[in-house]
């Protein structure tokens, strides 16, 4: 599979019309993405989808996880 890393490069090759259909969202939606560079955690399993469908692999960075803490003793 093709490793896809930047979010410009994720909307080219899933197709911005793709993702707005996939998500139920607006072009406004996927523009702020693109500013952001990063895709709402919310959007992960849509964007994997779409990606599997073209024989793509997001890279996971590209989405905003929550972070979470390491607790060390």
């Amino acid at each position: 599979m093709n490793q896809i890393i930047t979010i410009e490069d994720a909307i080219e090759k899933l197709g911005r019309e793709n993702i707005i259909s996939g998500t139920g969202l607006t072009t406004r939606s996927v523009s702020v993405a693109k500013t952001d560079s990063a895709f709402p955690a919310s959007w992960y399993p849509i964007i994997k989808r779409l990606a599997a469908e073209k024989g793509l692999d997001v890279s996971d960075g590209l989405f905003k996880f929550k972070k979470i803490k390491e607790i060390t003793k």
